[in-house]
């Protein structure tokens, strides 16, 4: 009599007996995960069309602004909205040297930091308060900016945001031209 083949036994998907999983249960469960593998990408896809579109809310309200510079100082992204403000065109905004679009400061004092000096650093400064050095008409902006690097850990520019502090700027103004008068 000859010898009686002993059944082959399998793993199914989930390290259970795939002897007792039906062909349409094993082709689920790899199907299922598949589409789980598939899923990762796609979440974050969502997340980052998401985070895009409240950028997107962020510029289009006007409740601040994003920019970006390469190793040079030159901008390489510049929120359209500021585009006029600043009095460039799509065309000649990208290029621009990124300093050069706000006025010297006149503030004199150790803790008054100038944007060439911050950008020369090349670490993070926040809460810069600077005025537009031309535009449509005065405007004073708060800078910060985050150094970005390629891979390597070489310095490729900054990124970061403005926002709009010219009506602050001038409540306080006209805050202390009051205390002038009344002492």
């Amino acid at each position: 009599m000859p010898a009686r083949a002993k059944p082959v036994r399998s793993l199914g998907v989930d390290g259970g007996d795939a002897s007792t999983e039906s062909p349409a249960r094993g082709l689920l469960d790899s199907l299922t995960s598949k589409l789980e593998r598939r899923r990762a990408p796609m979440a974050s896809l969502t997340r980052e069309r998401n985070a895009l579109l409240i950028l997107e809310s962020y510029e289009a309200l006007g409740q601040g602004w994003f920019w970006a510079t390469d190793i040079e100082g030159q901008l390489t992204y510049l929120s359209g909205n500021m585009v006029e403000p600043f009095g460039l065109t799509p065309d000649t905004a990208v290029g621009t040297y990124f300093a050069g679009l706000f006025a010297a400061p006149t503030e004199d004092g150790p803790r008054q930091r100038t944007l060439p000096f911050a950008l020369a650093k090349q670490s993070r400064f926040t809460k810069i308060a600077l005025q537009s050095a031309g535009g449509t008409d005065t405007r004073w902006w708060e800078l910060s900016g985050y150094p970005h690097h390629d891979r390597d850990g070489n310095f490729q520019g900054f990124r970061d945001i403005a926002a709009d502090i010219t009506e602050q700027r001038r409540s306080s103004d006209e805050a202390s031209q009051l205390a002038m008068y009344d002492a």
